[in-house]
């Protein structure tokens, strides 16, 4: 999927998918991916899921169900050019700092849709990501039990 620039999910049924490690990973031409419509109230893994999309700017994650979620390793990771998040709920530790674009707007949709857990989580922004937010905002997800880094 190199060269794939679009692609149209709205019609997938997923209600049975337990896994999704490298789902699109090396997708690296492809710029906007909704996945609002997945159903993944089973899926375990998400390892690798956007690994190599390295021209994705906006990515739409807003219905998926993560509840289940035990790996997120490397899911972001190559993502250089995200810009634009609308977030689900997480709930184990996740890596963006690889995503140095992204929006104060996309951060705080993180943020926000973080899960409170019980054990801490680490939500990784980097450095550049990290600066774009006040100590206060930050606050909202140590708040909920993560570590910011």
């Amino acid at each position: 999927c190199a060269s794939l620039v679009t692609l149209d999910l709205s019609t997938f049924n997923t209600a049975a998918v337990t896994k999704m490690p490298s789902m699109f990973s090396d997708c690296a031409s492809l710029v906007t991916l909704d996945l609002s419509t997945f159903n993944t109230a089973a899926v375990t893994n998400m390892s690798n899921m956007f690994n190599g999309c390295a021209s994705l700017v906006t990515l739409d994650l807003s219905g998926l169900d993560t509840s289940k979620v035990q790996y997120y390793t490397n899911t972001f990771s190559r993502c250089y050019a995200l810009e634009n998040v609308n977030s689900c709920t997480f709930y184990r530790s996740i890596s963006l700092g690889g995503s140095s674009k992204l929006t104060h707007d996309s951060l705080m949709s993180i943020i926000n849709n973080l899960a409170t857990v019980t054990s801490t989580q680490t939500l990784t922004l980097g450095a550049t990501n990290k600066a774009k937010l006040t100590d206060d905002e930050i606050a909202v997800a140590t708040g909920k039990g993560w570590t910011v880094a």
